[in-house]
């Protein structure tokens, strides 16, 4: 009797011990298991080209999005003129195209009244009646003024009406050319040309009130005193209504 319960014990202890490695073989299982799971998870590599390619589409966004700021920016500034080099810079600058000479404005002046016409010369228009002009240096002017009104009243000859009339004079080297005009209209302008190329538009003076007749002067600068001299009066149209020439000698 003390046998049997000695051997059920002993089974007893051994179905313990028998459960007892049964479930530390299923611990072992699972390990196994997960530890496999693990391991899977592990073997499956790491998605390096979709975050890469998430990568290239963030910056592709974000440079259009800057060109489109930068494109609106422009926009907004002012247009401003391109500078660009010429095909003809370095040549200096282009002379203006030949055009007609300028017409000089007529000047109303008082009788006798001294006209300043360079080269230390006075130029002065004789009353009406008189229709003469005098041209003298400045100390000497108011002399030549009485002696031309004297000679006048004496009987002596004004200058003609109609036409022109010329009549030139060295003065500090220069060529200086003086006259009157009497063309009924009054001339637009009036030129001086020598027979060497020289040549000058004159500066025109009528009488206060303009009674349709008055002088001239030009300077034809240096050269020949004995060369020919044409005086010509034009238009408003460039029409030549009177002209004249003389061959005037030194002094």
């Amino acid at each position: 009797m003390t046998r049997d319960v000695h051997d059920v014990q002993a089974l007893g202890g051994f179905g313990e011990r028998l459960r007892r490695l049964e479930g530390l073989e299923g611990l072992r299982e699972q390990g196994e298991q997960e530890e496999g799971a693990l391991d899977a998870l592990g073997a499956v590599p790491p998605p390096v080209d979709a975050v890469v390619r998430r990568g290239r589409v963030m910056r592709r966004r974000r440079r259009v999005a800057l060109l489109g700021a930068a494109v609106a920016a422009a926009a907004a500034l002012p247009l401003l003129p391109a500078v660009l080099p010429s095909a003809d810079q370095g040549r200096g600058p282009t002379p203006p195209a030949a055009g007609p000479p300028a017409v000089r404005e007529v000047r109303e002046v008082r009788p006798r009244q001294p006209v300043d016409i360079g080269r230390g010369l006075r130029m002065g228009l004789l009353p009406e009646e008189d229709r003469g002009h005098v041209v003298a240096p400045e100390a000497a002017f108011q002399a030549e003024i009485a002696d031309a009104e004297s000679r006048i009243a004496r009987g002596g000859a004004s200058e003609p009406p109609g036409g022109l009339t010329l009549s030139c004079r060295e003065a500090g080297g220069a060529l200086v050319c003086t006259g009157t005009w009497h063309t009924g209209a009054e001339p637009a302008r009036v030129t001086v040309r020598a027979a060497d190329g020289r040549a000058a538009e004159a500066y025109l003076l009528t009488l206060d009130g303009r009674p349709g007749w008055g002088g001239y002067h030009a300077d034809l600068g240096e050269g020949p005193a004995g060369e020919q001299v044409t005086v010509t009066a034009r238009d408003a149209a460039g029409a030549v209504i009177a002209e004249t020439q003389v061959a005037p000698g030194p002094g």
